[in-house]
Parts: C-alpha cells; structure tokens; sequence
C-alpha cells in the first residue's frame, strides 16, 4: 500500500510540474480570419493570363498588367486593382469572418457612367490563388469597360 501512495504522489508531483511550466497561451492558434488577411495582404498579386478572361468586355485590355494589392482597413478589408484594368474598376473592400467567409464585397468603378458588382470572389484553399467575378454595367451614357471580367490573381514571390 505505501508503495502504490509513492508511485501516486509521484506521478501526481510530475503531473503538475507539467502543467506548471507550461506558459501562457503564445496565441499560436490563428482563426481563418488571421491566416486569410496575413496570406492576402503579404504580396502584391498579379494576372494570371491563362485563366484570365476580359473577352466579353468591349475594351482593349493588356492582362500582364493587372495586379490587385490587399490592405486591412478598420473595417475589413481592401483591395486596389492595378494596371489596364483601373481604368474601370479601381478596387474595393469586402469583409472576413472569424471562420474565413468573405462578404459584404463592394467594387469601386473608375468612372460614374459605370456600375460594377462582384458576382464571385473566391480564395483557393492553398491561399496562392484569388478569383474575382465581375460585372460591369453602364450607369449612364455609352463607355467602354462593359461585361463580364474573370479575373484570376496568383501570389507573388
């Protein structure tokens, strides 16, 4: 009996000596939230032209040139669109939940005789690639820029 008291205590003393030099909690464990923003504002993206597609969009567009920069706002998220494509569609913002769900996407166009909305906005689950759906309508007079643009963004090195 005091020899099952001894191995008791034993491995009650090295239970807390275990938990006890455990430290406090580093906050290693990031949400999807985290890891989307991190992996979203690192880089600068660009166009990739195999999968890009502006063929139904009346205008005359170079797709090397587009790019898309990600930045964390106050209230989510933003994103700047760069090259041929800003002089229709500029950028935007959009938010992020807790469980990584983008929504509350919101398109800026470069001009006001043009209304743009995101029908699709997608981050493959690597987090090396984003798609972006968007349909450019005229809000006024007759402009360029009109259609449906696919774009398709890989991360930089």
């Amino acid at each position: 009996m005091k020899k099952v008291k001894q191995t008791l205590l034993l491995i009650a003393v090295a239970s807390m000596s275990a938990f006890m030099s455990c430290g406090p909690d580093d906050g290693g464990d990031k949400t999807e939230k985290e890891v989307l923003t991190e992996a979203l504002v690192s880089t600068t993206w660009t166009a990739d032209a195999s999968v890009t597609d502006v063929s139904g969009v009346n205008g005359t567009f170079d797709i090397g040139t587009f790019t898309i920069k990600f930045t964390e706002t106050a209230d989510g998220l933003a994103f700047t669109l760069g090259g041929d494509i800003s002089s229709y569609i500029t950028g935007g913002t959009f938010s992020v939940s807790e469980a990584g769900d983008i929504s509350n996407i919101l398109v800026n166009s470069a001009s006001a005789e043009l209304s743009a909305s995101v029908t699709s906005f997608v981050v493959n689950a690597a987090r090396t690639s984003v798609s972006l759906n968007i349909n450019v309508t005229e809000a006024g007079a007759r402009v360029g820029g009109i259609g449906q643009y696919v774009l398709v963004f890989s991360a930089g090195s």
